[in-house]
């Protein structure tokens, strides 16, 4: 069992490098985590409108996660077991953060590639943000740096709808990962959702090949430097099929816990 830090760390490289969209999609990845933790495994990400649902096994853990943009709700599955966040309140934090606060940079590489049986177009990206200590960042002042080549798909069915879905959740602040990661670093977070929304304006991304890396001063920053990893996403199947409501509901007999 991976501590529950390292854990929610996963689950945002998995939200940031899963494909989704704002219609009913399923797509499914193959995914491998190098760094302080080494690991493969499969991510399948479900979107009906403005639920989604992120289903990832990453060695022999598996989790899922539900998300409702509408509701403000992020339910995070776990066997008989699941917890249920508000993100309201959360959600302020994070819009709160100026998207100018952000650097992002992505530049063509001139490279194509073969995925899942499209053509998809190479970018390098760049994306950081530094987040600043407070009552409201218990872990201190630092920089989180993210890089690496991502292969985007333009003009692909469903791309109108998926900007639109991450255009919304950048708006009012709504972010994919853990809800627990987003209480002790909401500049990380805000980042996150700000770079899927800047990857969707170059088109549905496909493949991806990421380190994260943090930078700081303090004890907690040493310790998060230590978590540097990269992340490599590739989309390996993709169906347009309609989806039940139920996949985004609680399963029946599963005991729900508010946070």
């Amino acid at each position: 069992m991976f501590p529950r830090k390292s854990l929610s760390i996963a689950a945002v490289a998995l939200g940031l490098c899963s494909l989704s969209a704002a219609a009913d999609v399923m797509v499914r990845s193959k995914v491998a985590i190098s760094g302080m933790m080494s690991m493969q495994g499969e991510s399948v990400t479900y979107i009906k409108g403005r639920k989604m649902r992120i289903e990832s096994k990453m060695g022999n853990h598996s989790s899922t996660m539900l998300m409702d943009l509408d509701a403000k709700k992020t339910i995070i599955l776990d066997g008989k077991k699941a917890e249920a966040f508000d993100v309201g309140k959360m959600m302020q934090q994070q819009a709160m953060i100026d998207e100018a606060s952000v650097k992002f940079d992505i530049k063509p590489t001139g490279k194509t590639r073969q995925i899942a049986g499209q053509s998809c177009d190479e970018q390098q990206i760049d994306v950081s943000v530094q987040t600043k200590a407070g009552p409201d960042n218990p872990m201190g002042a630092m920089e989180v740096n993210m890089a690496g080549p991502g292969c985007t798909v333009k003009g692909a069915a469903g791309m109108a709808e998926y900007l639109a879905f991450y255009e919304h959740a950048a708006k009012t602040g709504y972010f994919f990962g853990d809800p627990r990661a987003a209480q002790a670093q909401p500049g990380r977070e805000r980042a996150m959702t700000l770079m899927q929304k800047k990857m969707a304006e170059a088109g549905l991304p496909y493949w991806s090949s990421f380190k994260m890396s943090f930078k700081g001063e303090g004890p907690m920053a040493a310790v998060m430097a230590n978590m540097a990893m990269s992340t490599e996403t590739t989309v390996t199947e993709v169906s347009t099929a309609p989806l039940a409501d139920s996949l985004f509901e609680v399963p029946a007999g599963v005991k729900v816990k508010n946070k």
